[in-house]
């Protein structure tokens, strides 16, 4: 079965107006902020959001900490570990860029997740392997509206459209192949990143913390909390790195053919992971 993508529309549209929103809210902020260049031969006549930006690597070494496949109506269920042998542990790389403009971030992400394995076909053991597939790759779109700002420091809540739902698929137990897929998640959450701007030898601590629950489409639950240091600002920005650990709760449903009848189906998966943040702040 095809992927299915999100509506693109709806998600611009919404975002266009919380940008006009958060603008509009940003000047008092903004003037507490030190502003130079442009914006000081500007003033007084106009108060432009504070501007900012980053650019984010993330490795992670992610793996399937437990999953299943059920259809209900016939009480068949299936292990992704020990029945397809989707259990090692993979290294992604994601790639985040942000804008920030006044009280809102502005994120495009791309990020991998692909789990495989092989086995012999368990209909016709006489037959070559088989490959059973997990995926949830794609390119994700969100936006952080902070309720409060302190130095590099802020608060807030989240929303999140990954444009590509997660699929699987399987040709190891069922006769001729399967493949279900889920609808592209859309979640809300929220943030914490905390930095003092407190230097010792040229080095300030950063600690990020950040959750979000499912809205509309495949149910995403995930949560994560990283620490590090980031490096003293200057002309060029400023640099940071960080360790982190995440969790991640992924369910959605399809409908499938098994046994010549069209039957509903659920797929569930959770996944752990161990990650390092590379990023240049502007």
């Amino acid at each position: 079965m095809e992927m299915r993508r999100a509506p693109y529309a709806g998600v611009l549209i919404l975002m266009l107006i919380v940008v006009g929103v958060a603008t509009c809210g940003g000047d008092s902020v903004a003037r507490a902020q030190d502003q130079s260049g442009i914006w000081d031969s500007l003033g007084p006549l106009f108060q432009f959001p504070r501007l900012r930006g980053e650019y984010r690597t993330r490795i992670s070494m992610v793996s399937l900490s437990q999953g299943n496949h059920v259809i209900p109506q016939f009480g068949l269920a299936w292990d992704l570990k020990n029945d397809f042998g989707l259990n090692a542990v993979n290294t992604f790389v994601d790639v985040m860029v942000r804008l920030q403009v006044g009280l809102l971030s502005l994120r495009t992400q791309s990020y991998v997740r692909d789990f495989s394995a092989s086995r012999r076909i368990q209909a016709n053991p006489a037959f070559n392997e088989a490959e059973a597939r997990f995926s949830h790759s794609g390119f994700r779109l969100g936006f952080d509206f902070d309720l409060y700002q302190w130095d590099d420091s802020r608060v807030g809540l989240d929303m999140d459209y990954d444009l590509i739902g997660p699929s699987f698929t399987e040709a190891v137990y069922t006769v001729g192949g399967k493949s279900i897929s889920g609808e592209p998640p859309s979640t809300c959450g929220f943030h914490l990143c905390w930095n003092p701007r407190r230097y010792f030898y040229g080095l300030s601590g950063v600690f990020e913390a950040r959750a979000r629950w499912p809205l509309a489409g495949a149910e995403v639950t995930e949560w994560e909390l990283s620490a590090g240091a980031r490096t003293v600002e200057t002309a060029i920005g400023s640099f940071t790195v960080k360790g982190g650990y995440r969790e991640n709760d992924l369910r959605f449903y399809d409908t499938q053919t098994y046994g010549g009848l069209e039957v509903s189906g659920r797929f569930d998966a959770k996944f752990s992971s161990w990650f390092l943040d590379l990023a240049y702040n502007y």
